[in-house]
């Protein structure tokens, strides 16, 4: 119901509805694309730690067993 309305509301105030249309979905994929690259960033940082306490252990027990 408030879809309707506001759609009868672009189309009185000269909107064409069409570019409105595209303009959302344009934003939906920039949203996901941004979500997806930011999940891909959190995992590689996720990695990157990892690896990195995995050689802080490998240190430790080189140091542990000279």
């Amino acid at each position: 119901m408030c879809f309707v309305f506001s759609v009868k509301i672009m189309r009185s105030c000269g909107l064409q509805f069409n570019n409105i249309l595209l303009l959302l979905y344009k934003t939906v994929i920039y949203i996901t694309h941004f979500l997806f690259v930011s999940s891909l960033f959190t995992l590689n940082l996720l990695l990157f730690a990892k690896q990195l306490s995995l050689i802080y252990y490998l240190c430790h027990w080189f140091t542990i067993l000279r």
